[in-house]
């Protein structure tokens, strides 16, 4: 006999380890959380939104999409992951002093935990 958790983690129980019905009971119970796994991916909630962020604008490529995608996390704290899908230069200037900023209209993919299929 050996003790072990259940899938909770919650409550310790004693099982035979070589008993067929005890492995099947096991393979049972590893199966329903692997389901259970797979239907929270499926309540992933991506959704898309439209706004405007500024980068530096020596910045090219992936570098430019990293400060974009990382300005945006700061403005949407209550979003758990974003993902940049374009970004446009504006005409809009930066008015600070010595600065060295381009603005972008920004199209992003992100997660809102609510369960919503993306917008189209």
């Amino acid at each position: 006999m050996q003790t072990f958790l259940d899938t909770a983690g919650a409550e310790s129980r004693e099982k035979c380890i070589g008993c067929p019905r005890c492995s099947q009971d096991f393979a049972l119970r590893i199966l329903a959380v692997r389901r259970a796994a797979a239907e929270q991916d499926v309540r992933m909630s991506w959704a898309r939104y439209e706004g405007k962020a500024p980068a530096e604008a020596t910045l090219i490529g992936e570098a430019r999409d990293a400060e974009l995608e990382g300005f945006l996390r700061l403005q949407n704290p209550h979003l758990t992951d974003i993902r940049l899908e374009q970004a446009t230069p504006t005409e809009d200037p930066d008015t600070g002093i010595g600065s060295q900023r381009q603005w972008y209209s920004v199209t992003y993919l992100a997660d809102d935990g609510q369960g919503h299929a993306a917008k189209e």
